[in-house]
């Protein structure tokens, strides 16, 4: 889904933030959204830098929910 907002104009900076920061803070969910001490530990590891091809978003290196890893990546 990042990748669509890219290729509709987004920088990938701004595809991520929409797809993380900007949803949390518009629904007021204060654990999520961002990586900080206390929050709610829901990470994706990606072997790339997202920021600069959001492709690299595809390339999944792990996946953590609630901060537990999930087996299999």
């Amino acid at each position: 889904m990042v990748s669509l907002l890219v290729a509709a104009g987004l920088s990938p900076r701004e595809a991520l933030a929409a797809a993380t920061s900007a949803p949390a803070d518009r629904f007021a969910l204060k654990d999520r959204g961002r990586i900080a001490p206390g929050l709610r530990a829901d990470l994706l590891l990606v072997d790339g830098d997202p920021t600069a091809d959001i492709d690299a978003t595809l390339d999944i290196a792990g996946v953590w929910l609630a901060g537990r890893r999930l087996p299999g990546r």
